[in-house]
């Protein structure tokens, strides 16, 4: 998913598949710029299967592969949007469209799903596609925790960090990162890479990681090599979020890693996004993303709101030329939703 290698060093990195390297590079990466408007497609997410097509609006369900006995639930949805969240939804259309209107943003994408019974959503421009940027991070971690499962101790794993003559892209949300001459085990470098988002500790990640597994994991997740080693390659919002709520169903990673995962995502210190209006106590898992390419600005997020014993997931991409308009369009946007929420649970 990290799109590219700008270093001379030579390392294991260099003696893997080419397209391997693509795969992992472009994702955190790729700085390149391009049209987030696509021809028209279905609103179902490309990897999901209809299993159930008997009554008027079936169900959707992504099932794991691969055993002899089982099929590991994914995720499940039903095949059309929720008329109970119509007027959320457009009500949410109508501050895009005036945003847009206003210049404050080129275009933005919401995805919402009640977690709870009836697993309700609505989609608002659905066909949209944006650079994943930082989300990518959480995939790399997903693919670690994966791994651990059938390597116990790998975890624990020490790795020397050495100053990366590599070129680190800019970041406008800045945290913590790690320092060269620091020995840090892999969970260490997880936490950094999540709670910080520090593009030092994913360098380091991705250069340790076991390809063979991340691949599996991209492509047990439903996407599509043959998409994947593109550069432009890009996320609608619906996509994306298949990656939180594999998590939230314990269908990929078993139930410890996927807690464990979630508990990494509990710390994520960005709060200029989809937290930014909401109570201070409010309890969620998340990710954030950021990209640019000169005036151009993307800024993504996709959570797990936690509220009145219950749980959705959001997630909201968007563009335009300015983060801090773009932060405060994701902070409004997800107070309309938890306000919505908060009172219809």
């Amino acid at each position: 998913m990290l799109k590219k290698l700008l270093s001379v060093k030579i390392s294991f990195l260099y003696l893997i598949p080419a397209v391997v390297v693509g795969m992992i590079f472009f994702f955190l990466f790729k700085k390149q710029p391009g049209s987030g408007n696509q021809d028209a497609d279905s609103n179902a997410i490309v990897h999901v299967t209809a299993e159930n097509n008997t009554v008027e609006c079936g169900e959707n369900t992504f099932r794991l592969k691969g055993f002899k006995y089982i099929k590991p639930l994914i995720n499940e949805d039903r095949e059309c949007e929720s008329s109970r969240y119509s007027a959320l939804k457009e009500n949410l259309k109508s501050f895009i469209e005036d945003q847009t209107r206003a210049g404050n943003i080129s275009c933005a994408s919401v995805y919402l799903k009640n977690l709870g019974p009836g697993e309700d959503w609505i989609s608002v421009y659905p066909k949209l596609e944006y650079h994943p940027a930082s989300l990518g991070k959480a995939p790399i971690m997903i693919a670690y925790l994966k791994k651990s499962e059938s390597l116990p101790g790998l975890l624990d794993k020490e790795i020397l960090y050495v100053k990366d003559s590599r070129k680190i892209p800019s970041q406008n949300f800045v945290s913590d990162s790690i320092r060269p001459g620091h020995k840090y085990k892999i969970k260490e470098l997880l936490y950094q890479m999540i709670a910080n988002s520090d593009n030092h500790a994913t360098l380091l990640l991705q250069d340790n990681i076991d390809f063979a597994s991340f691949k599996k994991t991209i492509t047990d997740l439903g996407f599509d090599n043959n998409k994947l080693i593109d550069t432009n390659y890009k996320f609608k919002a619906r996509e994306y979020s298949i990656f939180l709520e594999a998590l939230y169903n314990a269908g990929y990673l078993n139930i410890t890693s996927s807690e464990y995962a979630s508990s990494l995502l509990a710390q994520c210190k960005f709060r200029d996004g989809i937290l930014k209006n909401l109570p201070a106590d409010v309890k969620a898992i998340h990710k954030f993303g950021e990209y640019a390419d000169g005036d151009d600005k993307e800024l993504h997020e996709s959570a797990i709101i936690y509220i009145n014993n219950n749980a959705y997931l959001l997630t909201i991409m968007t563009k335009g030329h300015d983060f801090t308009k773009l932060s405060n369009l994701m902070g409004q946007l997800s107070k309309m939703i938890y306000d919505y929420m908060n009172t219809s649970a």
